[in-house]
């Protein structure tokens, strides 16, 4: 649908900001997912996703003032005033969901009883699924946990992946040939028909693989992570102690040049190329997009397998262009994810002998 909805864009010809498409499309896909539910032109799902990028300002904004670290404080300010408002959006397409899954379920215990022995509990469910069937003591979770942990994984899933294309999508367009490469992949696996994607194909992109890893280098979507001391730990001359929450920037590490180099600072897919780059030889968290460690994220593989999904769709119709070149400066702006302050302005051009 993303794909089919940035046909006009193909007409206007006008620099556009990728991101409000990639948004919509990875907010369907984590409702798919993880709610089993199609939202797919819904409305209220369009509100929604600027209701998470709301959600993500407020936060980082409350993250940056120390006056606000207060729960009784942060209560008494317009932002969380505003944060309520951005709550019921949210509401509004997750709850219908989720009350009618719970309404389903509880009629059906009614019915026909409910054991976690039986056939039907220990075939795979979705995330949300997961949530309803999950007890603690016994009792089945409260609502308003449910609720929290769907926002926690709709808000992380979509926003992350959805920002992380957009960069991809932008260099991509930023680097012509780079673009060229990765779309003659594609029609050595596929060719010029409309094939379906499965997992043999969509691991066969290694190229594309390449590039998504090298954007995510240069441009991690998450550049600060946050990890809480459970000892005393000294770094260089100062001494931390336990229960001290340190955040690491990623993005340093990731531009280190004692880590990558004079050019850590340039886009080059192939320093990821299995012929030069052997992660055994780099710091264990020289790359660390997704987190690392015990506490690293969850949708890793997801994330992955969505962005070559993503990608592979819009290259296959659209050749990429964009009036920004490999020597501008992006001003870059940070509201829990790093986003191009200015917007990922692409333009669009339908490809020729493209199946419909």
């Amino acid at each position: 649908m993303m794909v089919a909805r940035m046909a006009k864009e193909a007409n206007r010809r006008q620099p556009f900001d990728v991101l409000h498409y990639t948004a919509q499309c990875t907010l369907e896909m984590v409702c798919a997912s993880s709610l089993k539910s199609d939202i797919t032109d819904d409305p209220q799902a369009r509100e929604a996703c600027g209701a998470i990028e709301k959600m993500c300002a407020i936060m980082s904004s409350r993250l940056f003032n120390v006056l606000l670290y207060s729960d009784l404080l942060f209560t008494l300010t317009q932002r969380y005033r505003e944060m309520q408002k951005v709550r019921v959006k949210l509401e509004h397409v997750v709850n219908p969901i989720l009350y009618g899954k719970r309404e389903g379920l509880s009629k059906q215990r009614l019915e026909n009883g409910y054991s976690e022995d039986e056939e039907h509990y220990r075939k795979p469910m979705v995330f949300l699924d997961q949530l309803l069937h999950m007890q603690r003591g016994g009792q089945d979770l409260e609502m308003q946990e449910i609720e929290n942990h769907l926002y926690t994984i709709i808000g992380a899933g979509s926003e992350t992946t959805a920002n992380q294309v957009a960069f991809i999508l932008l260099m991509l367009a930023m680097h012509p040939e780079v673009q060229h490469r990765v779309h003659d992949e594609i029609i050595s696996i596929y060719g010029s028909t409309a094939s379906d994607l499965s997992y043999e194909t969509i691991s066969a992109q290694t190229y594309l693989e390449q590039v998504i890893k090298e954007t995510m280098r240069v441009y991690p979507v998450a550049p600060l992570i946050g990890r809480e001391t459970i000892e005393t730990v000294k770094l260089g001359d100062v001494i931390v102690p336990p229960g001290v929450t340190l955040l690491i920037n990623i993005l340093t590490v990731h531009r280190n040049k004692e880590l990558w180099g004079e050019r850590a600072h340039v886009f080059d897919p192939d320093r990821f190329d299995s012929a030069q780059y052997d992660a055994k030889k780099q710091h264990p968290f020289s790359y660390i997009p997704f987190g690392g460690g015990p506490r690293n994220c969850i949708g890793y593989r997801y994330g992955m397998f969505a962005m070559k999904i993503m990608v592979t769709q819009v290259l296959r119709k659209y050749l990429l262009s964009t009036p920004l070149t490999p020597s501008d400066s992006l001003r870059l702006s940070f509201a829990v994810t790093l986003k191009v302050g200015t917007g990922h302005s692409i333009c669009v051009k339908r490809r020729a002998n493209v199946v419909q």
